[in-house]
């Protein structure tokens, strides 16, 4: 190989990796100040399929993609704690566990414990993914103005809060 063509060889390399390094998305910190978590993208054809969001309509899968955030996040990495934002969150694909104290609460995203708001629990608690896992975050506001609209997941919810209910319930009576 030529001086010239080695040449070539070495910016065509080195092109490659700098447009590689500037398309990956940098980690960011949990709830915990880990960085475990990167944005991602929400894609419709995917959500349609999350239980969660199954019984909605197109132009309403959209209007959720518009007013959420989704984010990869790593083995480990704590979602929320009791003292996060009231905002919505919702295990699209992979498993987490609610962590109080020495108890863990499974979940995964066709179970009732697939959603989780900081605020509907008064013990200390985290929500830790236990393997790498996307979510969807969605403020507290747009959440209450997707059931103003009537966004049909009003039946989630109430077997969360079901579940949540029960879980801490049983929980205290130990």
């Amino acid at each position: 190989m030529s001086i010239p063509q080695r040449l070539k060889a070495i910016v065509l390399s080195l092109i490659a990796v700098v447009a590689i390094s500037a398309c990956s998305k940098p980690l960011i910190a949990d709830a915990m100040g880990n960085l475990t978590i990167k944005s991602s993208v929400t894609y419709l054809y995917l959500l349609r399929h999350t239980p969660f969001f199954t019984a909605l309509k197109i132009n309403e899968l959209r209007w959720v993609i518009n007013h959420s955030k989704e984010w990869s996040v790593e083995q480990g990495g704590v979602v929320a704690t009791n003292s996060s934002a009231p905002d919505y969150w919702i295990l699209l694909d992979g498993a987490w566990q609610l962590e109080c104290g020495d108890k863990r609460y499974p979940s995964k995203n066709d179970n009732t414990g697939k959603w989780f708001r900081s605020e509907i629990i008064a013990e200390t608690c985290k929500l830790v993914v236990t393997e790498s896992s996307y979510v969807m975050q969605i403020p507290q506001t747009d959440m209450n103005d997707m059931m103003q609209k009537g966004f049909n997941f009003q039946e989630h919810l109430e077997a969360g809060l079901s579940y949540y209910e029960k879980m801490f319930l049983t929980a205290n009576k130990r």
